[in-house]
């Protein structure tokens, strides 16, 4: 973890602004957050939470909100579920269509506490599927991708990752330069968003990539 004011003086360096006559601490701060925003909306593991999430009544779930520190934050997708809060038993993913197969008739079961398996759709990123059906009184181990929390001040720690330090400089750039200031340039503006979305893989890939896989093996969880 770096500080806020690492990525906005990296930033104010590049832009020749270090007195701030062009571009605020918190215009730079905002655009900042925005990085947070949007870049969650397309890598969905840019910041995980772990938590605990209760169950409703049934075999379909869904998590959009968590906490962290007390504050809500956004779930932009669910990563992976591991294992029942209160017995630990673990939970395996499986697929959806495979237990269509085994059984046509699972959504009917018997409800009960502690879940076996899950089942994930990537149209779907907050809904997930539990078998069996859950009584409403279960509750899971869960790592949920989620927009990171906001920062308001130079001395805040950033709560992303050190490895997107980069990616993020180059989208404050991006959108600094497209400001209608006396210094706004569009081709800066165009040239350092598009380096923006190389650094963070921008397309279908990084979205399937945040998807939890049945193939994936126990060490990967």
């Amino acid at each position: 973890m770096i500080l806020v004011s690492v990525i906005v003086n990296e930033a104010r360096g590049i832009l020749i602004d270090a007195a701030g006559n062009t571009w605020t601490d918190d215009v730079l701060i905002g655009h900042l957050n925005e990085f947070g925003r949007l870049t969650a909306s397309v890598k969905r593991d840019l910041y995980t939470v772990r938590a605990t999430v209760g169950l409703q009544s049934g075999v379909s779930q869904e998590v959009t909100q968590t906490e962290v520190e007390g504050d809500p934050i956004d779930v932009v997708a669910l990563l992976d579920i591991t294992r029942n809060t209160v017995s630990k038993r673990s939970i395996v993913q499986c697929d959806k269509a495979l237990l269509d197969e085994v059984n046509r008739f699972w959504p009917t079961d018997t409800e009960e506490t502690d879940v076996e398996n899950f089942s994930v759709n990537v149209k779907e990123p907050f809904r997930f599927y539990v078998t069996p059906p859950n009584n409403s009184y279960g509750y899971v181990e869960a790592t949920l991708g989620c927009v990171p929390p906001e920062v308001d001040d130079l001395t805040d720690v950033w709560p992303v990752q050190s490895m997107y330090q980069a990616a993020a400089v180059d989208f404050v750039l991006s959108r600094a330069y497209a400001m209608n200031t006396k210094r706004q340039d569009i081709v800066k503006a165009d040239f350092y968003n598009k380096s923006y979305g190389a650094r963070i893989g921008l397309g279908a890939q990084a979205q399937i990539a945040a998807v939890p896989k049945t193939a994936d093996p126990p060490e990967a969880r």
